[in-house]
């Protein structure tokens, strides 16, 4: 939950949400912007007297605000639920105006020892406690039961599931040759312009396998695996650092926006979690046994696909993170 130097984003309707709550008067609320995951709602920290407090609001001028607004309604029922059945990741407090569209909830900043992003990759040891940490509460979550009336009323289908399991990435690609060549033509460029060895590697090592056809239509056969797998296991649906909030001292995690919650496949999270942790340049390594091999061939396809997508400029940078996911989880499975 990085500060931004953008303006003020929050209304006056959010202030006085703020001030209410923490029993000020609203010209002593000072709101400090954030930057965090992408869910286009305005994000604020707002410090009240002696208390911090995360703000999200819906921008009621947004041509989305009906999305923007189930999305936080989804966010605080799911907090809610959470905190019935009794877990220890979600925040302390929340509390939610559907009219106005505003999300109040407990702030973890730095001073009180929270951080927002994973340690040095370079400080092996602190980033393999903090991966253990996000993976056990991954793993908490996976057995976390509902009460049955909030199971049965929250959105809990997995649409990430549905998006997966009918691209069918690697059979397109195994099936369609120009598709292929177009792929091979994007990713040497990019190799070539690489900044680290490591990503210039699984580039080319991505371009090697899309000549070969054969490991394809094996890959896709283990990609094909995972339509069959239940999806009984509750996930938060977005786990990554912009979400994940790391106490070191105490080695805890908290996790923020679970308006993706929803009900997937086993270690599903862990796997998403883990290609994320990879691409960004940590050794996932040790927790090779976490992995969904049949979801990560998925997403190998999945996203070679989405990078071949004709994009505008300003979504090529999309594009090109997209190239690179598909390109580390096939380096993933080669290491599994």
């Amino acid at each position: 939950m990085s500060q931004s130097s953008s303006p003020q984003v929050l209304s006056p309707s959010a202030l006085a949400m703020v001030a209410q709550r923490c029993k000020v008067a609203r010209d002593q609320v000072r709101v400090v912007p954030i930057e965090g995951a992408s869910t286009g709602c305005r994000r604020a920290v707002a410090l009240a007297g002696a208390q911090w407090v995360f703000v999200k609001e819906a921008d009621p001028e947004a041509s989305n605000h009906a999305a923007l607004a189930a999305a936080l309604s989804k966010d605080d029922a799911v907090i809610r639920a959470l905190q019935q059945a009794g877990s220890s990741l979600v925040t302390e407090f929340v509390q939610y105006d559907d009219e106005r569209v505003i999300m109040l909830s407990q702030a973890y900043i730095a001073k009180d020892g929270w951080q927002w992003q994973p340690p040095d990759a370079a400080d092996k040891l602190a980033s393999q406690r903090y991966i253990a940490a996000v993976l056990r509460a991954i793993a908490q979550l996976e057995q976390t039961e509902l009460p049955a009336a909030a199971a049965e009323t929250l959105t809990l289908h997995a649409t990430a599931f549905d998006r997966v399991v009918q691209c069918q990435g690697l059979r397109l690609l195994c099936d369609d040759a120009t598709r292929r060549e177009e792929l091979q033509q994007t990713y040497r460029s990019w190799a070539e312009q690489a900044s680290k060895p490591v990503i210039c590697r699984r580039y080319e090592q991505f371009c090697a396998v899309l000549d070969n056809t054969e490991r394809l239509a094996d890959l896709a056969m283990l990609a094909q695996q995972v339509a069959n797998q239940p999806c009984d296991r509750l996930s938060h649906g977005d786990v990554r650092s912009e979400t994940i909030a790391y106490h070191a001292a105490q080695d805890e995690v908290k996790l923020i926006d679970w308006q993706w919650a929803a009900y997937v496949p086993r270690r599903w999270s862990a796997t998403e979690f883990l290609l994320d942790m990879a691409r960004r340049g940590y050794d996932v390594q040790a927790w090779q046994a976490e992995l969904n091999r049949p979801l990560l061939a998925g997403l190998v396809g999945y996203y070679a696909v989405c990078s071949a997508q004709p994009a505008p400029e300003a979504a090529q940078a999309v594009r090109r993170l997209q190239a690179y996911m598909a390109a580390t989880a096939y380096d993933m499975l080669t290491q599994a």
